[in-house]
Parts: structure tokens; sequence; C-alpha cells
């Protein structure tokens, strides 16, 4: 499963990464919002905009690169 896998990635980055978890049957307008059309769907905003995104599983290595382009790492 993607989330505990994400949680500890984030972690690992300390402070500098926000991670929110979004029931998209619940909040539908914002899944529209940012064009989330599958799950699991990882979007990141920086500054209020979309900056990357991803859809489906990945790996710890691919979870890893994905959150070090949001840090500059």
């Amino acid at each position: 499963m993607l989330t505990p896998r994400l949680e500890a990635a984030v972690d690992a980055i300390g402070d500098k990464i926000d991670l929110a978890k979004v029931d998209i049957d619940e909040q539908a307008d914002l899944a529209m919002q940012y064009e989330v059309e599958a799950v699991p769907s990882v979007v990141m905003i920086q500054n209020g905009k979309v900056t990357d995104r991803f859809v489906g599983l990945k790996d710890d290595d691919q979870i890893r690169s994905f959150l070090a382009k949001a840090v500059g790492s």
C-alpha cells in the first residue's frame, strides 16, 4: 500500500513537506479542482500551484525521488 510508505518518506524529510490525505468521494470538488481521476494519486502543490503529480503505486526509491524535487535535494 502507498500510504505508509509515503508517510515514512515524508517523515524522513522532516518539516519541509506537509502531507494531506483527501477522500475524493467526500471531497469531489477538490478532486476535480486538482484533476484527480484515479487513486492513488499524489499531487505536489507548492505556493498554491501544482508542480508535479503521480498516479498509481511507486516503489520507495521513486517516492523519495518525487519528494526530493519538492525540497530541492
